[in-house]
């Protein structure tokens, strides 16, 4: 989910397969301890949770509107995005970098503009029919948050 032209050549090939799509589930979700960036300096947790979620959910909203009932998107979260605001002058989280890098926060910040773009993408879809939800599975010990 880190680099758009594989979502979008999954998302040629699911559109070629003629399968109606009933649902989408948007997991993806990374924590780097280490910071990690993309080549134009954004941060890497960012991309991959709320820039590859938007990026498939835009490509496969036309054939979620044609399912028969209307397609469902599903966004996970994480509990994480409790303990941040949005920062939506910084999606990027280029202010985020060097001694101020700290992957859980990097995490949370993505996480809770997953939760934004939901709301987002509620407003904006309204009229095509697809619902859109955003959830928390639970709170899990994982390797990310459990490592120093």
């Amino acid at each position: 989910m880190g680099s758009p032209d594989s979502i979008r050549a999954f998302s040629d090939e699911f559109a070629k397969s003629n399968v109606e799509l009933h649902g989408l589930i948007n997991n993806a979700g990374a924590l780097f301890q280490q910071e990690k960036r993309t080549d134009d300096g954004s941060e890497l947790s960012m991309v991959v949770a709320m820039g590859g979620s938007y990026l498939l959910t835009g490509l496969m909203l036309p054939l979620l509107s044609k399912a028969t009932p209307k397609g469902r998107v599903i966004n996970v979260s994480s509990g994480g995005q409790y303990l941040v605001g949005l920062d939506a002058a910084d999606l990027a989280g280029k202010s985020r970098t060097g001694a101020n890098y700290d992957g859980a926060a990097a995490y949370s910040y993505a996480k809770r503009a997953q939760v934004e773009l939901t709301k987002v993408w509620a407003d904006k879809t309204h009229d095509s029919g697809v619902v859109f939800h955003v959830m928390h599975p639970v709170w899990s010990l994982t390797p990310g948050v459990s490592s120093p």
